[in-house]
């Protein structure tokens, strides 16, 4: 896909020798000769700046709209230089939506919402009490209904598919690990013997603890099945 971006040229006579030499002009009635570079179909604007400065997406988008609030572009015009709708160029010059608006729906959650049930689901961990994919639904859910940032909430939101793009999109913070009995973890000795391994080291790392004080945890109702990393 090419991408179409806005650049400003030095108003010199070598670099319109040297630079536009596949370009037309579009505009010689008013203000700054503006020109089509023929082979990336990008919108050229001579300025005396000095520079070639070559703009992102969002400055271009800005551009187009200013283009057209000032009559120098028409809409159709405008949306051709920057590659984009001219709904989405109309609907930002009309004041309709923020210029910096995202396109589509909604987000279910914001990134400061990400990074708080992110920090929940630690401290919970840290506790031995972790989520199962219907309670992070839930707390997802309770997110959103007490944010102060007003969005549309489905009856049935978030879905079972969101939950698990949210985990995967987060894998970094997050593991999954299947669920087991207590009692079948109490039946097998390696479990036991490989919790209480990792909670010796644990302690042998923080403090000078013996290991004659490490009780069972699974009397406590607190199990969480953490596997030691190397």
């Amino acid at each position: 896909m090419l991408c179409v971006h806005t650049i400003i040229v030095e108003h010199s006579e070598a670099a319109t020798n040297s630079t536009l030499h596949d370009t037309y002009p579009l505009d010689s009635g008013s203000g700054t000769p503006k020109f089509r570079d023929t082979k990336f179909n990008s919108a050229l604007s001579l300025a005396p700046t000095g520079e070639i400065k070559v703009l992102d997406d969002a400055e271009a988008l800005k551009a187009a709209v200013d283009a057209v609030n000032s009559k120098q572009l028409s809409l159709r015009a405008a949306a051709s230089h920057v590659g984009v709708s001219k709904s989405k160029i109309h609907r930002r010059a009309t004041g309709e939506v923020e210029l910096t608006s995202r396109n589509g729906p909604d987000p279910v959650l914001i990134q400061g919402e990400v990074e708080g049930i992110i920090r929940a689901v630690h401290a919970r961990t840290m506790h031995g009490r972790c989520f199962t994919k219907n309670q992070l639904g839930l707390v997802t859910r309770t997110v959103v209904e007490n944010s102060s940032y007003e969005r549309e909430i489905h009856e049935k939101s978030p879905s079972k598919g969101f939950v698990q793009r949210f985990v995967v999109q987060n894998a970094v913070a997050f593991s999954s690990r299947k669920a087991q009995s207590l009692e079948v973890c109490r039946a097998k000795a390696s479990n036991v013997e490989r919790h209480y391994n990792n909670l010796k080291q644990l302690m042998d790392d923080v403090a000078v603890i013996p290991a004659l004080c490490i009780w069972n945890l699974d009397e406590t109702g607190i199990c969480p099945q953490s596997r030691y990393s190397k």
